[in-house]
């Protein structure tokens, strides 16, 4: 676990895995860890009921577990429990910048401007005052 934190930028939570198939067995979260009884193991001072989200869940209901639970990162699982990565609150600013900034596209297209030349406005109305 030591080894691990100094490559991260901060840590709130450590996720407990199974050795050998990965499967997730709980999360350790900082706070518990400083207020535990230093004789306690980390079996005793993990939770075991974590929040997680399915591999091909969607992206929505991943933010809104996320924002739901108030989390820095949520762990994400195949169906048999083994963790193949994680979503982290960057994940999900990332994406729902991306979703808004298509949305506006779509609405600028639908909304499109067209620039017509002054002569050809002229022409057009001449020929439909005088036609």
């Amino acid at each position: 676990m030591f080894k691990a934190a100094g490559e991260k930028e901060s840590i709130y939570a450590c996720y407990v895995l199974e050795e050998g198939s990965g499967r997730l067995l709980g999360a350790v979260y900082l706070r518990d860890l400083v207020i535990a009884d230093p004789a306690k193991t980390i079996d005793a001072v993990m939770h075991r009921k974590c929040v997680s989200v399915r591999a091909y869940e969607p992206q929505e209901q991943v933010a809104n577990k996320i924002s739901k639970y108030n989390l820095l990162a949520i762990p994400v699982l195949e169906e048999d429990g083994r963790v193949v990565g994680f979503v982290t609150v960057d994940d999900v600013i990332d994406v729902l910048v991306e979703e808004e900034t298509e949305r506006a596209l779509t609405v600028q297209t639908q909304n499109e401007v067209v620039i017509i030349p002054k002569s050809e406005i002229e022409s057009r109305r001449q020929s439909n005052l005088f036609g």
